[in-house]
């Protein structure tokens, strides 16, 4: 099950996008898993400068839909 950090840990991320390390460890997942998360669509994302990006409530979506 997906949980969510304590949204303080998270405070300086919050503003801008996350990067793939990032994400895995708010959702407390692997790098892989979060490959795996964008492969199948359940994870939005976008390139900047070749590197992939994650918005924050794009994030926090995925753990709203899964803790359903």
């Amino acid at each position: 099950m997906l949980t969510k950090m304590k949204t303080d840990q998270l405070q300086p991320c919050l503003e801008q996008p996350l990067t793939k390390t990032q994400a895995a460890k708010w959702l407390q997942v692997s790098e892989r898993t979060i490959d795996r998360l964008r492969a199948e669509g359940r994870l939005k994302c976008f390139k900047h400068k070749g590197m992939v990006r994650f918005k924050p409530e794009w994030v926090n979506d995925l753990l709203t839909r899964s803790a359903k």
